[in-house]
């Protein structure tokens, strides 16, 4: 066990430095799991493509409560959560057997066992990065013009990567030495889709339920996405300073956590 707990810029220092292994692996794990098919990649995005698809035609007939004014902002108030919750359950269901997944490498080779967090990432965000500038196309259609707060997307998003990160490190160590880990999430899974504000805002729900929304760490990301594509403005001070302080403190401590508890879980493997 590492007894020095690093700190925040040794996580990215670490990514920085396995930069090329990161990209090469995740390459080769999406042309692996889509070898053969006639579409390729295309199925990165093909699902939640279609639900946006269908959620554009079927609103078009009647103008929903959230928002009377133009129903093709219903979509696009949808999924400017629904592309994060798409990477938070991917990452969070396949966090606790990523160590066990990877035993016969990670105990015969000097690999960089927290390289594999950082792949999962990259895989995941590829398609929702692709969904991220289809839905900025869509915002601008929407909107008439670009909100100008369009450039602090990628600040949202990349905090929203480092929670994801320092969450997945956690998980990850912790699904070695309980097995059942990946089942009780999967069981949750659901109650965090309600959980998680897609289909309404916090400010759709009572005053007494919503700061418990604010739980989930998806709400800060998804409510500063809103504010920007949506409703055309800069995200809220309360949601931006939520979504950075969630960003730094999850990474730093995830980071921390699995670093100092790496040896002891492969040795457990």
């Amino acid at each position: 066990m590492d007894k020095k707990f690093p700190g925040f810029f040794a996580g990215l220092a670490s990514a920085w430095r396995h930069r090329e292994l990161v990209v090469r692996l995740t390459m080769g794990e999406l042309f692996s799991a889509y070898r053969g098919s006639l579409f390729g990649w295309f199925w990165l995005v093909a699902g939640p493509l279609g639900l946006l698809a269908f959620y554009s035609v079927s609103t078009a007939s009647f103008a929903p409560s959230t928002n009377k004014s133009d129903y093709l902002a219903y979509p696009l108030f949808i999924f400017c959560g629904l592309i994060y919750f798409q990477t938070f359950s991917e990452l969070l269901l396949r966090a606790p057997s990523m160590l066990a997944g990877h035993v016969q490498m990670l105990k015969k080779t000097m690999f960089p066992t927290e390289a594999l967090a950082w792949i999962a990432l990259v895989r995941s965000s590829i398609s929702t990065l692709i969904l991220l500038g289809i839905l900025v196309s869509f915002s601008i259609v929407v909107r008439g013009h670009p909100a100008p707060a369009i450039v602090l997307l990628p600040i949202i998003f990349g905090s929203f990567c480092l929670t994801m990160l320092g969450m997945v490190w956690v998980l990850s160590i912790i699904g070695v030495f309980v097995r059942d880990l990946s089942y009780f999430i999967a069981s949750i899974m659901p109650a965090l889709l309600l959980a998680t504000p897609l289909f309404y805002s916090p400010a759709d729900v009572s005053e007494g339920i919503r700061p418990l929304l604010y739980l989930n760490p998806l709400t800060f990301y998804i409510e500063a996405t809103r504010d920007i594509l949506v409703r055309g403005d800069f995200p809220s001070w309360p949601n931006l300073a939520g979504a950075l302080t969630l960003a730094v403190i999850t990474f730093r401590l995830g980071y921390g956590f699995f670093i100092y508890t790496r040896h002891r879980a492969v040795d457990a493997l």
